[in-house]
C-alpha cells in the first residue's frame, strides 16, 4: 500500500467554480465564459453562450472555452492553441471565445458564480462532455499540456464522481490482466457493506488503452494489463490506498483507517 498523498487539485478560485483536477494536468487556476462560435475561421455569433456549451457536451464534444475582454495578440495565441487542439482530436472537440463583459455571457457567469473582474485574462478552460473540468491555463498552454486535457471517458467518469463528492475504488485492468476476477469479488465486497456502499463507487479503466496513458501517469501507474492495479481515491482528491494484484476487503478498509479524517468523507470506517 502506497503512503497517502495528494492526488487530485482542489481548486476554488475567486470565480467560484470548483473542479477536481489532475494534479500537473494544469498550469495555473481556474475558469472560463461566453461567445464567439469557431467554426474553420469563420465565427457563428450565439445568442447563449451556456446553451451553446450544453448542446455541443450534448452531442458528446469537449468545450475549450477562452474567455476574454478584448482581443490582442496574447488572445489570439490561445486560440491558436485550441485550434490545434481541435485539429489533431477531429470530431471530439470544439472552441468557444468568450467576451466576459458581452451580454452573452450573464447566464454563464451566473451559473458558475464567476466574477469576470477577478479572473485572469485571457483564460482557457477545458470542459469533458460529462461536464468536468480537465484542464484549465492562464498562461499559453504547449500542445502537450492541453492534449493531456483530452482524457478517456473511464477517466472523466472517475473524476465526475469525485467532483458529485463521491469516493471511488479504481480498478486498473484490461481483458489479459491476471487475477482481476478475485480484485472485482473483493471490490464489490468492499462496496455491499453497508458503511460503504452510499459514498463509494467503482470505475474500471484499461490500462491497455492509449487513451489512458495521461491519467494513469498522474495516479504513477505504469501502463501493463499483465497486473491489477486498485487505487482507493477519496472525494477530497486523495489516494487512501494503492494495491498491486490481489486484494481484499480488509484491505480496502484498512486503507481507509489509516487516512483518517485527512479524508473527511463520511463512512470511511
Amino acid at each position: 500500500m502506497s503512503k497517502e498523498r495528494p492526488a487530485f487539485k482542489s481548486l476554488r478560485s475567486g470565480t467560484g467554480l470548483y473542479a477536481y483536477l489532475l494534479c500537473g494536468l494544469i498550469t495555473g487556476g481556474l475558469i472560463g465564459v461566453t461567445i464567439g462560435f469557431s467554426a474553420d475561421q469563420s465565427s457563428a455569433v450565439v445568442s447563449d453562450t451556456a446553451a451553446a456549451m450544453e448542446k455541443l457536451q450534448k452531442d458528446g464534444k469537449y468545450v475549450c472555452l477562452l474567455l476574454h475582454k478584448e482581443k490582442n495578440d496574447k488572445v489570439s495565441s490561445f486560440q491558436k492553441a485550441a485550434e490545434v487542439l481541435k485539429k489533431n482530436q477531429a470530431d471530439k472537440v470544439e472552441l468557444i471565445m468568450a467576451d466576459v463583459l458581452a451580454s452573452t455571457s450573464e447566464s454563464l457567469l451566473k451559473k458558475f458564480r464567476m466574477d469576470p473582474e477577478r479572473m485572469p485574462m485571457p483564460f482557457l478552460i477545458v470542459f469533458a462532455p460529462n461536464g468536468v473540468v480537465t484542464g484549465a491555463f492562464e498562461t499559453d498552454p504547449d500542445e502537450k499540456k492541453l492534449a493531456d486535457s483530452i482524457l478517456s471517458q473511464q477517466a472523466t467518469q472517475c473524476l465526475k464522481l469525485l467532483q458529485d463528492g463521491k469516493n471511488v475504488v479504481l480498478c486498473i485492468q484490461g481483458e489479459s490482466t491476471k487475477g482481476k476476477e478475485q480484485v472485482v469479488e473483493a471490490v464489490n465486497t468492499f462496496l455491499a457493506d453497508k458503511t460503504y456502499k452510499d459514498t463509494f463507487d467503482k470505475v474500471f479503466i484499461d490500462p491497455g488503452k492509449s487513451e489512458n496513458k495521461a491519467f494513469l501517469e498522474k495516479l504513477n501507474v505504469t501502463m501493463t494489463a499483465d497486473e491489477a492495479v486498485t487505487i482507493v481515491l477519496t472525494a477530497q482528491g486523495r489516494i487512501a490506498g494503492t494495491f498491486k494484484g490481489m486484494t481484499s476487503k480488509d484491505q480496502l478498509v484498512k486503507s481507509l483507517q489509516a487516512c483518517g479524517s485527512s479524508c473527511g468523507s463520511k463512512g470511511l470506517g
